[in-house]
């Protein structure tokens, strides 16, 4: 069976974000926002592109998920099962993922409860994830981070994503990521994130349209919908919020939103990005799939906007 891709990404921001702030004169933290939302973005892909390697991995064993048939490949990890404990270790060596972004370290993934008969596939089931050192690069950009911490992943509605995505069963699957973890940026500078979101993962089978929506679920200094928080590299307190899900789908692709809004509040000042526009940069409707998204932000205490299409 050939894999899926769950990740719901921001990468398609990424790239044009730091193009953003290197096609400018050198600006303050205090003028020009654009890095602090590419990396609260970078970090926010690098955790579902992990997760779903943890999911992937429990999802296709059947000591851990109860399914006895199909292979998911893993995005450039060796899986390693202790099946006693109830205990998976992803060990990543630096292979690229579709060209976007590469990994090293490794990742322990414990299913609470193992013992007592939970599995993944279950309603309510919990996956505790570490992070031991565990360096995520994005290619396209080059920026680098180290994670550490421990993550818990639960399938709140029981169900198995990938299936969905497939078109092999029908129905919902939502998964819940709570985590507060330290990154570390390459420039040595350790900080103190927190995230709080949930993916959910909807289709009708086969031939049907099969979405990926992607919400915040806290709120932080009155912003509601919060998906990603905590201090960025220069020091100032952010906060990430999906104004409106982020919906993606297998027809357009799902690395390419149709629609949601994601802001990135610093410092009493924003950086927005708006998915699902057209060329012109109005929401696209009438049209199969959009052209890309509209970013918004601040630079030199002017107001900037760019609208970018889908490039991959």
């Amino acid at each position: 069976m050939k894999r899926i891709i769950l990740a719901l990404s921001l990468f398609v921001v990424t790239g044009t974000i730091i193009t953003l702030t290197g096609c400018k004169k050198a600006a303050t933290a205090t003028t020009n926002d654009s890095t602090s939302a590419a990396d609260a973005s970078n970090v926010s892909n690098g955790m579902n592109a992990t997760n779903d390697d943890a999911t992937n991995a429990a999802s296709t064993n059947s000591n851990f998920s109860g399914k006895t048939e199909g292979f998911e490949l893993l995005c450039g990890a060796l899986a390693t099962y202790d099946s006693v404990n109830g205990i998976i270790t992803l060990t990543y060596s630096g292979n690229e993922c579709l060209g976007l972004i590469k990994r090293v370290g490794t990742v322990t993934i414990t299913l609470v409860d193992y013992a007592q008969g939970a599995r993944w596939k279950s309603a309510g089931a919990t996956m505790q994830i570490a992070y031991n050192n565990l360096v995520i690069t994005n290619i396209i950009s080059g920026a680098s981070y180290t994670f550490n911490g421990t993550h818990y992943l639960t399938n709140v509605t029981g169900g198995l994503a990938y299936q969905i995505l497939d078109g092999t069963v029908a129905g919902t699957v939502k998964h819940k990521h709570v985590a507060n973890f330290t990154v570390t940026f390459s420039n040595g500078q350790q900080r103190s994130w927190s995230i709080r979101s949930s993916r959910t993962f909807t289709g009708l089978g086969a031939g049907t349209v099969r979405t990926i929506t992607l919400t915040g679920d806290t709120m932080i200094n009155g912003n509601n919908n919060v998906e990603i928080w905590g201090t960025n590299i220069n020091g100032d307190d952010f906060a990430s919020s999906l104004i409106t899900p982020v919906v993606s789908d297998n027809i357009c692709g799902y690395y390419h939103p149709t629609t949601g809004e994601y802001t990135h509040f610093v410092a009493n000042r924003t950086v927005d990005i708006l998915f699902g526009v057209d060329a012109a940069g109005n929401p696209a409707t009438g049209i199969l799939c959009p052209y890309g998204f509209k970013i918004t932000y601040t630079a030199g205490g002017n107001a900037k906007t760019l609208i970018a299409p889908y490039w991959f």
